[in-house]
């Protein structure tokens, strides 16, 4: 009984160090009330998920059609990684100048897809690369950053519609 107690509270010790950023881990509550859109957990969650999800498809990339493979999955990753990335220093930036989260969130969409679309459009792959490895790399971390962003943005609890402070 005791080592299944002990595995469970590994397995949230795991869990609190690939979900939440260690300023978030200090003095946070269940249940608190948020006044804006937590920004820096979901890319750090991104980040931290992204590079565990990134070091496994470059392993299975590499076993399965070697080094082409690897280095296409790794440019499509990180092409999609990048494009995200910005868009959400491109929130933040709106947020800075006032907008709503709702208006900064769609920005924050129109940017990464017109970028992401246009490099993946436009970017001249050496003739080793052109394998469907590149965009598999890219719907893999696209994926995966809309999962983080969505779960993120489902679990957090805004206040919207109540002007009390809840923080107290």
């Amino acid at each position: 009984m005791g080592s299944v107690s002990t595995s469970s509270g590994a397995l949230s010790r795991l869990k609190a160090l690939l979900w939440y950023p260690p300023a978030s881990r200090v003095n946070s509550r269940p249940g608190a009330y948020s006044s804006g859109f937590p920004w820096k957990i979901m890319y750090y969650r991104q980040s931290v998920v992204g590079a565990l999800v990134l070091l496994g498809g470059m392993i299975g990339a590499q076993l399965s059609d070697g080094l082409p493979a690897l280095l296409g999955f790794s440019l499509g990753f990180l092409i999609a990684y990048i494009c995200f990335t910005l868009s959400v220093v491109t929130v933040v930036v709106a947020e800075k100048l006032k907008l709503s989260v709702p208006k900064a969130l769609v920005i924050g969409y129109v940017v990464k897809i017109v970028l992401m679309t246009v490099v993946l459009i436009t970017l001249h792959l050496p003739q080793e690369l052109r394998s469907n490895w590149v965009p598999f790399g890219a719907v893999v971390s696209t994926v995966l950053w809309l999962g983080i962003e969505s779960w993120t943005i489902m679990t957090t609890r805004f206040l919207y519609f109540d002007s009390e402070d809840r923080s107290s």
